[in-house]
């Protein structure tokens, strides 16, 4: 048997995501990532949201299956504490909503399972371990951000 046909669809879908990361993100080792479904005005897109505590930082990025290394990658949006004007993480439903000093928004939800396309068949990614994490994270980013408003001193 091959190595190709005993990797599992989970495994080959977080491989494959994360191959799509990393091709566009320079400290792409730097970050958890994981799948994020738009909401709202991003309604109907898939996102590879990147994310990291030191410094705190979120990456999200269109993610767009089997765009060649060729073609134009759709633009990252890069998110520190310090250029967030409002933050919501609603963590019961697993939704996120900000909108940074430059007027970007973008709303997403994550969820356990997501599907994944690239040119074979749907996989099905297991990603509720990183659903947690993620949500933890945000709990903290917000509470960060929500401080530094009170107090821009810090």
């Amino acid at each position: 048997m091959s190595p190709e046909l005993s990797v599992s669809p989970d495994a080959r879908a977080k491989a494959l995501l994360r191959s799509n990361f990393d091709a566009r993100v320079f400290n792409f080792g730097d970050y958890n990532i994981l799948v994020g479904r738009g909401l709202g005005a991003c309604d109907g897109r898939d996102y590879l949201i990147g994310y990291r505590p030191v410094p705190r930082e979120i990456l999200v990025c269109p993610y767009v299956p089997g765009l060649s290394e060729d073609e134009e990658q759709p633009a990252i949006l890069q998110i520190a504490e310090t250029d967030v004007t409002h933050v919501v993480a609603d963590v019961a439903g697993a939704s996120v909503g900000i909108i940074t000093t430059r007027g970007e928004t973008v709303e997403f939800r994550v969820d356990d399972v997501v599907p994944v396309h690239d040119d074979g068949p749907e996989l099905a990614l297991q990603q509720s371990d990183d659903v947690a994490d993620f949500l933890d994270f945000m709990r903290i980013f917000e509470a960060d951000v929500r401080q530094a408003q009170l107090d821009p001193a810090l």
